[in-house]
């Protein structure tokens, strides 16, 4: 996509057309920096967006007196997106004399101080995030991400649309709840803003009988705002995929699915919060679909790794080894976790099993490398020898360093 920065001089191909005459996206764009150059001054032109360091409250009476809503750009240290907009977005002259001239903008790290306070106020959870804020501290629209200049010009002339705001949509959605294209606007805005859309859609689901459930509107209202497993909604899904994916597609309907099972248990996993996921792990079990299984078995991998419970890892693995028989890189993994974390022959045998696989589906310098360590374990040198020569031979044929292997053989010797 072309960028709206103006630069003091503009490259001939993002002028001109193919004949050579002006484009008309360029002529656009010139007689903006015009008008806003006649309007504003050079001043203004001359810069890319201004963030003030005046706090929250005062920043919202001069937005009250002003008449102009205050933005926010709300960032962390360490986030990628976040620098990309500091570097590329926020400098460009374009952007600056709109912004400029439509709010009062400020900029704060959401990790501390009064970005922190910001963040909780707002629900806002992830880095970029961007909100808008009217003199009274009413939250009038929220979006975030890493956005081209383009992409970034049209969400903010979308967040000084009235109809977009969320003052009017959540009115409008409580005027009547029945209404489905309002329902639907209502919760599409809060994800946007990455915020809980799911009482809005409890709320507007109610008023629909199941034989309403299956149309284009509501599925999208479903896998926007439905997050329960338990939920009529969701049960009502899981027995009619067919039906959904007609009006949707089976793609769309397998990844909300997926997703609900990914929202009930990742935060357990993410917490290492082992009595919550052991309470959760049953309900995303009852769904018996396989690829929802196999889900839950990898999160049975990861939160039972972090949290070195190891009796339950092997009891994991050795139950669901299916959804990784056929996944080399997986397989290879999983024993490699055997090598460093068992010691009894009997869970050695079972790592040295998964690794052998591993190497068969697809030979591998750290496969053969891990099979010679584990046998090395089982006191089985004539086993680890052969691995690591494996292991050797393969380093010589992709140009690897040979000291691990001739190490491990050494100590055989």
């Amino acid at each position: 996509m072309m960028k709206l920065s103006i630069k003091s001089t503009l490259a001939e191909s993002n002028f001109r057309t193919a004949d050579h005459s002006p484009s008309v996206a360029a002529v656009n764009r010139i007689a903006f920096v015009i008008i806003l150059f006649l309007i504003f001054g050079s001043s203004v032109v001359a810069q890319g967006v201004k963030f003030e360091d005046t706090p929250y409250k005062q920043l919202l009476q001069q937005a009250t007196v002003k008449k102009m809503p205050v933005f926010y750009f709300i960032h962390a240290s360490w986030c990628p997106h976040c620098q990309k907009m500091q570097s590329d977005v926020f400098p460009d002259a374009q952007l600056g004399m709109f912004m400029n001239s439509h709010f009062i903008s400020a900029s704060r790290d959401g990790e501390s101080g009064e970005g922190k306070a910001i963040m909780h106020k707002y629900q806002l959870n992830s880095f970029p995030s961007f909100i808008v804020l009217d003199g009274a501290g009413t939250l009038l629209y929220s979006f975030g991400g890493e956005f081209k200049i383009d992409t970034f010009l049209k969400e903010l002339q979308t967040a000084l649309t009235p109809e977009k705001q969320f003052p009017y949509l959540e009115s409008q959605f409580n005027s009547d709840v029945s209404n489905s294209d309002k329902a639907l606007a209502y919760i599409m805005a809060l994800r946007k803003a990455r915020m809980d859309a799911s009482a809005a859609a409890k709320k507007y689901l109610a008023t629909q009988e199941e034989k309403q459930l299956v149309n284009a509107v509501n599925w999208k209202i479903i896998a926007n705002g439905v997050n329960d497993i338990d939920s009529r909604e969701f049960q009502y899904v899981l027995s009619h995929q067919d039906e959904f994916a007609a009006v949707a597609s089976k793609e769309r309907v397998n990844r909300k699915i997926k997703n609900i099972v990914t929202e009930l248990l990742r935060p357990f996993t993410e917490s290492l919060d082992t009595t919550g996921y052991v309470k959760a792990r049953p309900l995303a079990k009852s769904i018996h679909l396989r690829n929802t299984d196999s889900l839950v078995f990898n999160y049975d991998k990861v939160i039972w790794e972090r949290t070195k419970n190891w009796a339950a890892y092997e009891k994991t693995i050795r139950e669901g080894q299916e959804f990784i028989w056929d996944n080399p890189v997986a397989l290879k993994e999983v024993a490699l976790v055997f090598q460093d974390n068992y010691s009894a022959s009997e869970s050695l045998e079972f790592g040295l099993k998964l690794v052998v696989r591993s190497v068969e589906l697809k030979d591998s310098f750290d496969g053969n490398l891990i099979a010679a360590r584990i046998a090395k374990k089982l006191g089985n040198f004539d086993r680890a020898r052969y691995f690591a020569e494996k292991a050797r031979t393969y380093a010589k044929i992709v140009n690897f360093s040979t000291s691990e292997p001739d190490e491990l053989l050494k100590s055989l010797n």
